[in-house]
Formats: structure tokens, C-alpha cells, sequence
């Protein structure tokens, strides 16, 4: 494989998985499985904000790292997500541009 040829099967790859993750981020059931893990997330915050006065200072910092571990990973799944997306736009977007640059070589 070539240069040329390895940089379309990259473009290609990103474009579709863009195109998988786009269509499942406009799915009817996205918002509910952002809202089930949501709550999952606001379940470690809860316990970390119901722990009794006096508990111990290692209780409290695991319960803390818990609470904070599941909020980033849950924050960073919809941007990875998100990202994954705008990298496949791009993608048809240097699809285009190639597609174009051949279109101009052969005159």
C-alpha cells in the first residue's frame, strides 16, 4: 500500500466509525443511556455527600476518588465520543479535498 492509499484507508476508518458513533448519538434511546449513566453517577456523589459526620479520614477520600473517577469517566465518554465525530467530518472533509487534487493532477 502506498502512501496515498494508506491515508484514504485512515480517512475511510475514521469516517465510518464517525458515521456508527453520529448515528448512535441521534438514536431515541442515546439520551436515555447518557440518563442511566448519569445516575449511576449521581448515586457515588450521593453516597460520598451522605457519609456520616466523624466517618474516617480514608472512608471519605476513596469515597470522594469514586465519585470523582465516575464523573470525569462519564464526562470524557460523551467528549471522546464527540471528538470521534469531528475527527470523521474532517475526514470527509480531506476526502473531499483529495478527491479534488486528483480531479486537477490528470489536466
Amino acid at each position: 500500500m502506498n502512501l496515498d492509499q494508506t491515508k484514504q484507508a485512515e480517512i475511510m476508518a475514521a469516517f465510518e466509525k464517525a458515521n456508527k458513533l453520529y448515528q448512535l448519538v441521534n438514536a431515541p434511546g442515546w439520551s436515555d443511556v447518557l440518563d442511566i449513566l448519569e445516575a449511576e453517577v449521581v448515586k457515588y456523589e450521593f453516597r460520598l455527600l451522605s457519609l456520616p459526620a466523624g466517618s474516617t479520614r480514608q472512608l471519605l477520600d476513596d469515597t470522594h476518588s469514586h465519585a470523582r473517577v465516575a464523573r470525569s469517566i462519564f464526562e470524557q465518554l460523551q467528549l471522546r465520543i464527540q471528538a470521534a465525530i469531528d475527527v470523521g467530518i474532517e475526514a470527509q472533509e480531506a476526502a473531499q479535498q483529495l478527491s479534488q487534487q486528483a480531479n486537477y493532477s490528470g489536466l
